[in-house]
């Protein structure tokens, strides 16, 4: 079998509501999409690959006061660019929402969206980078 493509990811907070939250935000997709991409048989985390993709993660985490019960809203975009392979990239982007419970207690409920968010996402992410090797 043929060596495993690196995969470099960075996540980037692109607009939160709550910047306690932040930390906790990308520990939580980094473990969404690392652990998917170490189950992959075609592709690693390598944060210095020569040949493989560079994957960015943006996350948009909002909080909507104004309805009733309020809402969290996140949308995170993905996009993938190939190293040392045929040119060529992936965008993929992908909105949800949910109730925003407790104001006090903010993480559980924004956990739950952007959760929602990647179990939609990091499977075809997985699935375009494993079609693009060789």
């Amino acid at each position: 079998m043929a060596d495993k493509l690196g995969v470099s990811i960075d996540y980037v907070i692109k607009t939160i509501f709550d910047k306690s939250l932040t930390t906790e935000m990308k520990k939580l997709i980094g473990t969404k999409i690392e652990g998917a991409i170490a189950k992959s048989a075609k592709l690693e985390v390598d944060y210095d690959t020569k040949k493989g993709f560079s994957l960015t993660v943006t996350l948009e985490l909002t909080r909507e006061d104004k309805s009733k019960p309020p809402q969290i809203k996140g949308i995170i975009s993905m996009a993938i660019i190939g190293t040392g392979l045929t040119a060529g990239t992936i965008n993929l982007k992908t909105p949800a929402q949910g109730d925003a419970g407790n104001a006090a207690k903010p993480l559980e409920p924004s956990k739950d969206v952007v959760v929602a968010i990647l179990e939609n996402m990091v499977p075809k992410v997985i699935k375009a980078m494993e079609a693009k090797a060789p």
